[in-house]
């Protein structure tokens, strides 16, 4: 996936709300490498519907 350059304040809001979503649903605060496999999932929707 390529990296994602710009984005507009509705899709930073986007990743924002997919983390805190993966946290409530998990009760804790995410580690690292759970946060960048939810940020990359958010990404490649993201990036999906750009392409759409």
């Amino acid at each position: 996936m390529s990296r994602l350059t710009e984005l507009t304040p509705a899709e930073k809001r986007f990743l924002d709300d997919a983390v805190a979503e993966a946290e409530r649903v998990k009760g804790k605060k995410l580690n690292r490498p759970d946060r960048y496999t939810v940020l990359n999932q958010a990404k490649a929707q993201i990036a999906a519907s750009e392409n759409a």
